[in-house]
């Protein structure tokens, strides 16, 4: 539980700063696109501006949900910890980062476990629910980790595209509806990418947890 609250902090504040950015790209090409319009230039309409004042809106509505859900988060883990721990204290390490899980092969994986061995024991009970249980558990890490191995790449795809497309428009040589789509398409892959590593880091959480409960280790 503690883990779960610990990488919803990481992540949306991840996610938050990245929308933050998006929404100075945002206001810098409203400012700007007014600009033109007010001087006449025709490659600029009245439709262009509202559509990128209408994608501020909407960066400014999920800034103002994600600030609200790491609060919700930092309050939760200001009850488990009672004193010891406040809601307005700074996080040791704000960035979000795959943890490490190595394995690729549920046998080997269940062999250096130690987990082996112990479900040798004829008195262990519910045996085949269990393995069943660390299976799905296993499988569900391939799954968040291949989808975070695909977000990676789109990532990297997707903040070379936001940067041409700031370019241009910088340059005045962009289109406002292109960099619309490119910053709208950042924010969303981006953030892709960081419930990703949430979601894989939950997944390992999650079955490091039901190892230690079957070992009778905290």
């Amino acid at each position: 539980m503690i883990r779960k609250y610990y990488y919803q902090i990481q992540s949306k504040s991840q996610r938050l700063k990245i929308l933050k950015e998006v929404k100075g790209h945002f206001e810098k090409a409203v400012t700007k696109a007014e600009e033109k319009f007010d001087s006449g230039e025709e490659e600029v309409s009245q439709s262009s501006i509202t559509k990128l004042k209408l994608g501020l809106a909407g960066t400014l509505n999920d800034i103002i949900e994600l600030e609200s859900d790491i609060k919700v988060a930092r309050f939760y883990l200001e009850e488990i910890f009672k004193k010891a721990y406040s809601s307005f204290a700074e996080m040791p390490d704000s960035e979000i980062n795959p943890v490490a899980f190595k394995f690729n092969n549920y046998d080997t994986w269940f062999k250096i476990s130690g987990l082996a061995s112990f479900f040798d024991l004829e008195k262990f009970a519910n045996k085949s629910n269990n393995e069943l249980i660390l299976k799905e558990g296993f499988q569900r890490i391939v799954e968040t980790r291949e989808k975070l191995i695909l977000a990676r790449k789109n990532r990297k795809i997707t903040r070379a595209l936001l940067v041409s497309e700031v370019a241009n428009y910088d340059f005045g040589i962009g289109d406002p509806g292109d960099l619309f789509e490119a910053l709208v398409i950042y924010s969303r892959v981006l953030g892709g990418y960081y419930d990703s590593v949430y979601n894989f880091n939950l997944a390992v959480a999650g079955l490091n947890l039901v190892k230690a409960s079957f070992l009778g280790k905290p």
